[in-house]
């Protein structure tokens, strides 16, 4: 077990197990936001003492049968949220825990890991997405066999009964866990996720005027169709037509054969191991004119908040949890879900033809990342959620437990 290393504390620190399957100081771990968590608890004070990673056996023999699953029948199998895996979790955490002394446990992104755990710790529970959400939602996520559809449901419901709290970047995912498992509202924190970057420009820096002399397109994103690339690229095709001299970057994904443009620019994946690569990054965010991702999913986003700190206006669908990081007017614009190319070219064209109101689109993109959008103002929520269920357990105050619908 890892245990944060750089902070003195006093004897009444807050001491939280950071239960989760992945380990939380792997930059890649949930796109780097374990990490980011991770870190951020520990700057607030907290003893946060890492139990991942942990390596299921059942779940990789669930994933090999989900393929064979797909290729016979057409169907998925969530090899992620099932019983077997639930238990398997619940014994190995179980095991862990007992060898610690701990006052909670912050389980992000861990329903598996938590819905069969015996524990008398009190629970908060994170999640950017519901089941009810995102069946049908995500790709990987539809077309669930009947009897795995009916097992997450199960592990989600009990991972939300077992908990004394329940963090979540939206009000979209609050809506859902009020209505569909019955929180009551002070059971229920929203918290904005953060940047998961190395480093972010000061202020100065992020909200300098920007060149203008090319308007310059940026898509971030690891699944070209889901990202929304073809609109994306058709939004490319109509600012040139129109005029504007545009070109597009994307990274982290490659667009089919047959797509290409001598504006377009592809850069397949950039590693946030590698500070050559993370430095590359950067300078794409610096030097974009905006962040287009017309997305079919999105739980969040956390790319909205990384182009923020640097100042770089967001032009979104309006989808998911896309509304709880995207603000109309302030850090960029959301598109209707059943708009075309056409709507982003516009939303792009009226911004660059304005520059002062693009300027203010870029100063107010900065503020907000400072004000709400960054992992210390999470990990201060976080804590105080942390800090509130400790106490309640430590002066025999009642957990109440979840109601369901």
């Amino acid at each position: 077990m890892k245990q944060f290393p750089s902070l003195t504390r006093s004897a009444k620190s807050v001491r939280v197990a950071f239960l989760t399957k992945w380990d939380p100081l792997d930059p890649h771990s949930w796109s780097g936001t374990m990490r980011s968590m991770y870190l951020a608890l520990g700057r607030r004070g907290l003893s946060v003492t890492a139990l991942g990673p942990v390596h299921s056996g059942a779940r990789l023999a669930l994933r090999c049968g989900d393929a064979v699953v797909r290729a016979l029948l057409g169907k998925s199998y969530d090899y992620r949220h099932n019983l077997w895996v639930a238990r398997e979790y619940a014994f190995r955490f179980g095991r862990k825990l007992a060898r610690g002394a701990f006052d909670a446990i912050f389980a992000p992104a861990a329903s598996t890991e938590v819905s069969l755990l015996e524990t008398h710790l009190p629970i908060v529970y994170l999640s950017d997405i519901l089941f009810p959400d995102y069946r049908d939602y995500y790709p990987q996520c539809s077309n669930l066999l009947h009897f795995s559809a009916a097992e997450v449901e199960r592990v989600e419901e009990t991972a939300m009964r077992k908990a004394s709290a329940f963090i979540c970047p939206s009000d979209w995912v609050a809506g859902r866990a009020a209505r569909t498992y019955g929180l009551p509202p002070e059971r229920i924190h929203v918290l904005p996720f953060g940047a998961n970057l190395q480093w972010t420009p000061s202020y100065e820096e992020a909200t300098r005027k920007k060149d203008m002399g090319v308007c310059r397109l940026l898509l971030l994103g690891r699944n070209w169709q889901r990202k929304g690339g073809p609109i994306a690229f058709e939004a490319l095709k109509l600012l040139l037509e129109a005029g504007i001299d545009a070109d597009l970057t994307v990274c982290g994904c490659v667009p089919p054969a047959g797509v290409s443009h001598p504006k377009l620019t592809v850069i397949p994946f950039l590693s946030k191991r590698d500070p050559a690569q993370v430095d590359r990054l950067a300078n794409l965010l610096r030097t974009s004119t905006f962040l287009v991702l017309p997305t079919q999913a999105e739980a969040f986003g956390i790319v909205f908040c990384e182009a923020s700190a640097f100042g770089l206006p967001s032009i979104a669908r309006n989808t998911g949890g896309v509304g709880g990081v995207v603000k109309d007017g302030v850090n960029g614009y959301k598109i209707a879900q059943e708009a075309g190319a056409d709507a982003y070219a516009r939303a792009i064209m009226d911004l660059w033809r304005d520059r002062d109101r693009y300027h203010s689109l870029c100063v107010s993109s900065r503020r907000l990342y400072d004000s709400s959008l960054n992992w210390d103002a999470w990990g201060r929520g976080a804590q105080a959620v942390l800090e509130g269920v400790a106490d309640r357990l430590s002066t025999g105050g009642a957990m109440p437990g979840i109601r369901i619908q």
